[in-house]
């Protein structure tokens, strides 16, 4: 009779206060499962929405500093994992020998809601250059959850200003002997040419008049890649008449190409026509 009673009382106590701890125990732990499962695979947005990354937009870059932008996710739908994002940069007026990396990848931290950044060195170098551009496009990237992020593929555009303009200037004779030959030297400086430059060059009456003092020039010179100087002559008149010294002057103008817009430095040369007439002395009569 004793067993039986103590085999009752086992029951009922299972029954009465373990059973609801045990299905309590149960309960937290269905809730911990969960729990641990949200935080590793599910967004913080519960319609599944996808995350959706993108490069904020392209710029303007110097040579010699860093294009550099980060990959953002723009409808704030965090991933709790890592992503590794790939990118290309792709050639249009600018070209590899512009940039100095053609290809890479960035992290985006799990729960962030930016990469670190995309950073492509921009070439400095001696080269007289126009605007140059060229793109930077997302291409695929690696992820635990493959389905939870849109990445925007359309590419953007880098440009790099013109850079290392050519200078260019006159320099030549100051004065000359009547009858003499005027010598003016075109000088190319600054950056190094990519493309053929011309510059026109004429010259001026002041006091002298041409066609009487000196033979009119005027023209164009063009520079191919690789030449920094040409030279231009102008032939002075030697007359009879007793003259004060008589100036013209030679100019450039209007230089086009090279690469970058060029500039004109020294623009003119003024010369001076020296008159070599000497006057013989009166002749005394002799009686």
């Amino acid at each position: 009779m004793l067993r039986k009673m103590e085999i009752k009382f086992i029951f009922r106590y299972v029954r009465v206060t373990l059973q609801p701890r045990i299905a309590l125990a149960h309960h937290f732990l269905a809730i911990g499962l969960m729990s641990v499962f949200l935080l590793l695979y599910a967004v913080p947005t519960w319609a599944q929405t996808s995350a959706q990354a993108d490069i904020i937009d392209g710029g303007t870059v110097n040579e010699g500093e860093n294009a550099t932008r980060v990959v953002i996710i723009k409808n704030e739908t965090l991933i709790a994992v890592p992503v590794t994002i790939y990118w290309i940069a792709i050639p249009e007026t600018a070209t590899t020998d512009d940039y100095g990396v053609a290809s890479g990848s960035v992290i985006l931290p799990a729960y962030a809601t930016e990469s670190n950044p995309i950073i492509i060195p921009i070439t400095d170098d001696n080269l007289s250059e126009g605007e140059e551009t060229f793109l930077v496009q997302l291409t695929h990237y690696e992820s635990e959850l493959w389905d939870k992020i849109q990445m925007e593929d359309t590419p953007l555009r880098f440009t790099i200003p013109e850079s290392d303009p050519i200078a260019v200037s006159v320099s030549g004779d100051g004065s000359v002997a009547e009858g003499a030959v005027a010598t003016y030297t075109v000088s190319l400086t600054g950056g190094t040419a990519t493309e053929d430059l011309a510059v026109d060059y004429a010259t001026s009456d002041d006091t002298a008049t041409a066609g009487v003092d000196y033979t009119e020039v005027s023209g164009t010179l063009t520079f191919a890649v690789g030449e920094t100087q040409k030279t231009v002559t102008v032939q002075t008149v030697q007359d009879d008449l007793s003259e004060t010294g008589e100036t013209f002057t030679f100019s450039i103008s209007n230089a086009l190409g090279g690469g970058a817009t060029p500039t004109i430095g020294n623009g003119t040369v003024t010369t001076a026509i020296i008159n070599q007439i000497v006057e013989e002395p009166n002749e005394v009569p002799t009686f």
